[in-house]
């Protein structure tokens, strides 16, 4: 268990240092959301969706990128899309 929290936080320490998430609505859940005081794009309505509702309540806040500092690939093109090399055992 000790390991895998020193992984967890070490990952979260990436994600907060290349793209510093941060919640779409600065809401409690369970609260009253006007949809006309949000862009669309913003948020995602479940539930009986009509064309007449004007607000809802709030089940996650979402979450959102507030930067992308991810480094340049500096490295050969055909080799940009490999997420992981195949592996070769030498005997």
């Amino acid at each position: 268990g000790a390991a895998v929290r020193d992984i967890h936080r070490e990952c979260g320490a990436v994600l907060e240092r290349q793209f510093a998430i941060r919640p779409v609505l600065e809401k409690p859940e369970g609260s009253t959301v006007t949809l006309a005081s949000e862009p669309a794009h913003r948020i995602r309505l479940t539930g009986k969706v009509d064309s007449g509702a004007s607000s809802g309540t709030l089940v996650h806040n979402g979450w959102m990128a507030t930067k992308c500092d991810i480094p340049v690939w500096s490295g050969e093109k055909e080799a940009a899309s490999i997420l992981v090399q195949a592996e070769v055992e030498l005997r």
